[in-house]
């Protein structure tokens, strides 16, 4: 006990000292996406400031027409601070871009590796520089382990208005954890596999009005659900261990 509060003493002397040191006038450093996301991602900025900084990131990646301007250290935090703050469709629209320096510029390029340098120089086989893939699974999928080796998980997806499909599935301690949908002009599918001894608390979009169903059945009469509670736009609820599709037509 002494020892954890004196190490947190001194997170706390840290955090004070860096933001004395780089946060100027609402601007972090130079401005640029490393030291707003590496501020943000490590809990460094003081918590009235983060909306600001989190714009403000936004804002600096939205200016370099959605291009990547960071190197290994910091494209993690970038990424996963924009998510962390509601700004997916800013990763989204990075993850897209084909033209120099983006990922999609790699595979332009005839890349089947992730590189060193985003304009392709030294390592040709970089896995330091995949940290795009942590979005994938976290925020396209949803899937976050929220206990002890995923015996609690979340999957809350977010789903971009112009992505039809996607499967996206993760090897838990428990086994197979897998979040996926499909979307056509008729319906919504949602495909979920809970492993065995783990619940999950799931969030969807819903269109307001519809409720979802696993063949006849309404989400709300299925014995390993519970919680529902449906908004205007997203259904929570809670799920057992099993396979389900649940559709919204």
């Amino acid at each position: 006990t002494a020892d954890a509060e004196g190490w947190l003493k001194q997170a706390e002397d840290v955090k004070i000292a860096f933001n004395h040191r780089f946060f100027k006038n609402g601007v972090y450093e130079h401005g640029n996406q490393a030291n707003y996301g590496m501020a943000l991602y490590y809990g460094l900025v003081d918590s009235e400031n983060i909306p600001m900084v989190a714009k403000a990131l936004a804002d600096a990646v939205k200016a370099s027409n959605y291009s990547i301007k960071t190197g290994e250290i910091g494209l993690r935090p970038t990424i996963m601070a924009l998510a962390a703050n509601g700004y997916n469709e800013v990763v989204y629209r990075m993850a897209n871009k084909t033209t120099y320096p983006s990922y999609g510029y790699w595979v332009t390029q005839g890349a089947t590796t992730s590189l060193e340098y985003w304009d392709m120089s030294l390592s040709q086989n970089h896995c330091m520089m995949d940290h795009i893939e942590e979005w994938f699974f976290a925020e396209l999928g949803g899937i976050n382990n929220i206990g002890e080796a995923y015996e609690r998980i979340a999957i809350r997806p977010w789903i971009p208005n112009d992505m039809a499909m996607a499967d996206i599935s993760v090897q838990s301690p428990r086994g197979k954890v897998r979040m996926a949908w499909d979307r056509n002009h008729s319906a919504t599918v949602y495909s979920i596999c809970v492993p065995a001894g783990a619940i999950a608390e799931v969030q969807l979009p819903i269109i307001k009005g519809l409720k979802l169903y696993e063949d006849k059945d309404e989400l709300s009469t299925i014995a390993s659900v519970s919680d529902v509670e449906y908004t205007d736009t997203l259904v929570c609820f809670k799920l057992g261990s099993g396979i389900y599709e649940f559709t919204m037509s």
